[in-house]
């Protein structure tokens, strides 16, 4: 099953489907960021989903990453996508290319795409050479609108200057608010300086009734994952009027944070205590304006951090989050938007509230499609939507970097393969490993189970996450004193 909003803007757009992909999954973090969470340098392995395109044989790919990803981990996963078909593994090899841009110097990988010449010609050849050729980027950027540009080739996200109005916090709020979709109490201005976001959160500290807190949420569109929000206690700033030292909880250094909201800005809106449920819709917007809803999922979260998600959501906020989301793509819709969107929600006091609006693909956008090329592989005639099939499913991220530095990736999926955990394209239940390679350096993968049934699908992940901190931590007694510093460095 499937929204669709009826197409209110029929200028030509570029098809979604092509014969030639090239994955660009950039994202731009700041190193502060990336000290503070080490295993996002390696998200660009959630493009490896993308492979399931390679089943049809006339379909060619390019990967790039910042960093060569380890072939194993590419051979595993066109395995799992060819359900073990090895000829048809060989055949989608020999037409996956993976690049890696020669100069480190820059903050994007897609920056860093057009810095290096060669790497722009052999992506000029590979587009000469296809009848059709997309480029498959994470998020809209003036770099990505460049590369486009550059290799003659529509930009699945983009453009940027629509991501950048629209799809930051402030522009998210305004056509939520257009949508009729109900949110948090804060006002729409931009704050760009301490004064600023301070004036506006004593406004909610004193209204009727009081807000305890408020969440301060950079503006750019960049800002994933709950990374640029700072939640703040109201007493402790009325009492002080210092911003800094009443922010209950950030995930990034202060210094960081505060050169972002200079840059940025930020917007102020009441933190809304005691939410039972953090559902999250997401969306495609098609080149001929059907607005598709293709997921449900309710998020895990643990102090705004995001964790994972399940899926479906609860029957009793799966279709006010799907209405939600129809609306907000008749407004995209309007304004010509096409791509990937979403909407994060709370439930608070029994009430749904949006509380950000993603104009990207985000942190599930991998997971489905992961689970549909591997649930629907058998029946490829079906749409991308996974809504209404007999699947449900449980994403989590596992982060103990104490323990899983001590596991490689091929150690992980043995594990998960003795345990008959892995998953079975014939029963279509099992474990899918994710960013395989963020294991050793980082203490990082995800996992997505999935069964018939939440129930089946929640008992699956728990065994995986069981023997895999079992393995892990024999393997690192294993470990002398002299490698345990090497691996936890």
């Amino acid at each position: 099953m499937h929204d669709v909003v009826a197409a209110r803007d029929h200028r030509p757009r570029p098809a979604t489907r092509a014969d030639t992909l090239i994955l660009l999954p950039s994202m731009n973090y700041s190193e502060g960021v990336l000290t503070a969470v080490p295993y996002a340098r390696y998200f660009g392995e959630r493009s490896l989903s993308e492979l399931a395109a390679l089943r049809d044989a006339d379909v060619r790919v390019v990967v790039i990453n910042a960093d060569k990803i380890d072939p194993w981990i590419i051979d595993h996963a066109l395995m799992s996508l060819s359900a073990g078909d090895e000829p048809l593994r060989r055949d989608m090899r020999r037409r996956l290319r993976c690049l890696v841009p020669s100069s480190g110097s820059h903050t994007s990988l897609d920056e860093a795409v057009l810095a290096d010449p060669h790497l722009i010609a052999h992506l000029r050849a590979a587009v000469r050479s296809a009848r059709s050729a997309l480029l498959v980027n994470f998020a809209a950027s003036d770099a990505s609108d460049e590369l486009a540009e550059r290799l003659g080739v529509p930009a699945e996200e983009g453009p940027a200057d629509f991501a950048n109005r629209w799809g930051t916090k402030s522009g998210g709020k305004t056509l939520l608010h257009e949508s009729g979709v109900r949110c948090a109490r804060g006002e729409l201005d931009v704050a760009h300086s301490e004064e600023a976001v301070v004036r506006l959160a004593r406004r909610l500290a004193t209204a009727d009734p009081p807000a305890e807190r408020v969440i301060v949420k950079l503006d750019s569109a960049e800002w994933a994952s709950g990374i640029g929000n700072a939640v703040v206690r109201c007493e402790a700033l009325l009492r002080t009027g210092d911003l800094r030292r009443s922010v209950e909880r950030l995930p990034q250094p202060w210094e960081d944070y505060s050169s972002a909201l200079a840059d940025s800005g930020a917007i102020v809106e009441e933190y809304l205590p005691g939410a039972t449920s953090s559902p999250s819709a997401q969306g495609y917007v098609r080149g001929h304006g059907e607005a598709e809803l293709l997921a449900v999922h309710e998020q895990i979260l643990v102090e705004d951090e995001y964790l994972g998600c399940i899926f479906p959501a609860g029957k009793d906020v799966a279709p006010g989050a799907g209405d939600a989301l129809r609306r907000l793509g008749m407004a995209l819709n309007r304004r010509g938007f096409r791509g990937s969107f979403g909407i994060d929600f709370i439930v608070a006091a029994g009430r749904l509230y949006a509380t950000e609006v993603n104009l990207r693909k985000v942190g599930p956008s991998h997971v489905i499609k992961a689970v549909h090329a591997h649930v629907a592989q058998e029946t490829p005639g079906k749409s991308h939507s996974i809504m209404g099939m007999p699947v449900a499913y449980l994403h989590r991220r596992l982060y103990k970097p104490e323990l899983l530095t001590a596991l490689t990736p091929d150690s992980a999926l043995g594990v998960l393969h003795r345990h008959q955990l892995t998953y079975d394209s014939v029963t279509r239940t099992g474990t899918l490993l994710h960013i395989l390679g963020a294991l050793r350096p980082a203490g990082f993968v995800e996992t997505t189970s999935i069964a018939r049934t939440s129930t089946h699908a929640s008992e699956i992940d728990e065994q995986a996450t069981v023997v895999l901190t079992a393995a892990a931590r024999t393997a690192y007694r294993r470990i002398d004193g002299r490698d345990k510093t090497r691996l936890t460095r």
